[in-house]
């Protein structure tokens, strides 16, 4: 009878000490570091950053750089630049990886795609706001013009300038149009009168200059 309770005894202790250590092995999440290029090697900024089909709210930064905690279970990493592509890399195995964005928008995956347009992500980039073209964003977003279809008037004071279209300014460059920038290229757009503006339009200050500056990466 006593060489039974004894065993009893032994047994209390031994089931405590092995669900201790259940936690012990348990997988832990690690930090996964990646970088998003184009096609042609150049960082990509802004692009939102998947987990499987979950969306991490982080984005890479201006050198295409991220890091997010991941859990060992997750399959797949997705980069998604809204309304312009995406590109994908397996995780299993690695710490890091190198994501190339091709652009494809109409093949957004459309789990991501309802995502971003749940949530927009608006407390972290109000551009993340769905604009079908960039004159809808300018109409939108900068004072001071007045957008109707594709022609632009840029208003100085109580009065408009004789040219309906302004001098295009992207990057520093002078473009004769601004039809193939994506709302989610654009970083900043400013509006360049009087003699602000004369860098650009010389003598002739019969119009003003609306100055865009693209994302890094933004030539996807």
């Amino acid at each position: 009878m006593k060489s039974r309770i004894i065993v009893f005894i032994l047994a209390l202790c031994v089931v405590p000490s092995v669900y201790g250590q259940k936690g012990d092995h348990a997988p832990k999440k690690f930090t996964l570091k990646g970088i998003v290029t184009n096609k042609n090697g150049q960082p990509v900024e802004g692009a939102v950053i998947f987990l499987d089909t979950l969306c991490t709210r982080t984005e890479s930064g201006e050198n295409g750089e991220f890091r997010v905690k991941c859990d060992p279970a997750v399959k797949s990493v997705t980069a998604v630049v809204e309304g312009k592509g995406f590109g994908q890399a397996q995780v299993s195995g690695v710490t890091s990886v190198k994501i190339v964005v091709l652009k494809n928008p109409g093949q957004i995956p459309w789990w991501a795609a309802r995502a971003l347009n749940q949530n927009q992500m608006a407390s972290k980039d109000h551009r993340l706001k769905v604009y079908p073209n960039i004159y809808e964003m300018i109409r939108e977003e900068v004072p001071g013009v007045t957008v109707s279809g594709t022609s632009i008037t840029i208003k100085q004071g109580h009065s408009f300038f004789g040219s309906s279209t302004p001098v295009y300014v992207v990057n520093g460059v002078k473009v004769p149009s601004i039809d193939n920038i994506f709302p989610e290229q654009v970083k900043k757009i400013e509006v360049l009168t009087g003699t602000d503006a004369l860098i650009y339009t010389g003598v002739d200050g019969t119009t003003g200059v609306l100055k865009i500056t693209l994302k890094a990466g933004g030539d996807l």
